[in-house]
């Protein structure tokens, strides 16, 4: 089974802008935490407000730092 997330990035994002460099760059880029993959880039793009990066998960513990993440975005 495929899983697919899309994770939209405003331009000041110094990681997705890593991510996107890296994946126009090699046609590769890992997607996760250090020493942990989650998922790979799948395709990327770049606007005037951010970076649209299109994930395709590998590892579904993927679900639960998202979730963690959210929440500290809430804060």
């Amino acid at each position: 089974m495929d899983v697919i997330i899309r994770i939209i990035s405003p331009i000041q994002d110094k990681l997705a802008e890593e991510m996107y460099e890296r994946f126009t760059v090699e046609g590769y880029c890992p997607f996760g935490t250090d020493g942990l993959t989650m998922g790979f880039i799948a395709d990327a793009k770049k606007s005037l407000e951010g970076y649209i990066l299109k994930v395709e998960v590998v590892d579904t513990s993927t679900f639960e730092y998202m979730k963690e993440l959210e929440k500290m975005l809430e804060k």
